[in-house]
């Protein structure tokens, strides 16, 4: 049966809700899938600065590979989404009430991935077709807004501990084997970070988009994981 808490997951078949052992399952495919999406996406980014013909792509991907591995190494997720504000602008749309996600220049084959990784099996990377994925996450991440705000509303501290684990492990935070409170300063420090107010003024081109600052924690903490565990030998950050 699906969990009528508004953080909770709404993507997953419901097939993985039978019982416990199939969350487990559900819990464990997501990790993994999360992890291998993260890994990709580099692999992906640094064979587009290789590409022949295309010094302007190679170029650009080279500086978003520079502003990710900084970000990577820094000491706090909120030192991190400092680093990422490039990736956070968009256009300022004067007619919408909020911002949606705007992931134009990011390789077809990453989106899929971050579609499989909050759930949603999405479309075939196939030119034209792949571009409904990116609906797809952005209404995702839509709901994802939802909860936050619902949850800035009544406090984390509300949150009985199943609830904890399932706002959290939405928003990529890592849950096993720690403790509630951990949890709760992980998810406080998203809602810091995701929910602060975004200064639009008029006349302002471009603006931060909450949206997009949302995907970024989320590739922070998976990053965080990925370092501490087993794919650490295959995915390793440099300090500088």
């Amino acid at each position: 049966m699906a969990s009528t808490n508004p953080f909770a997951w709404t993507s997953m078949p419901s097939g993985f809700d039978a019982d416990a052992s199939d969350k487990k399952k559900r819990s464990d495919i997501l990790t993994k899938r999360r992890a291998q999406t993260l890994v990709n996406s580099l692999v992906t980014l640094r064979g587009e600065t290789v590409e022949v013909g295309n010094e302007e792509k190679n170029t650009r991907r080279e500086e978003q590979l520079k502003i990710i591995q900084k970000a990577l190494t820094r000491g706090s997720m909120r030192e991190s989404i400092k680093d990422c504000l490039p990736f956070l602008t968009t256009e300022n749309d004067k007619k919408a009430t909020s911002l949606k996600m705007k992931l134009l220049d990011v390789p077809g084959s990453i989106v899929k991935g971050c579609c499989r990784s909050v759930g949603i099996e999405g479309l075939p990377n196939i030119p034209l077709i792949n571009k409904l994925n990116l609906g797809e996450i952005s209404k995702h991440f839509d709901k994802v807004r939802e909860s936050d705000e619902f949850l800035m509303s009544i406090g984390v501290k509300q949150l009985k501990t199943d609830e904890l684990q399932a706002a959290c492990f939405e928003r990529c935070i890592q849950v096993g084997n720690r403790s509630p409170g951990q949890l709760r300063s992980d998810l406080g420090e998203w809602l810091d970070i995701a929910c602060e107010p975004v200064p639009v003024a008029r006349g302002m081109k471009v603006v931060m988009n909450d949206q997009n600052r949302r995907l970024a924690l989320m590739g922070l903490h998976v990053a965080r994981d990925v370092k501490a565990s087993e794919f650490g030998t295959i995915y390793k950050v440099q300090d500088k």
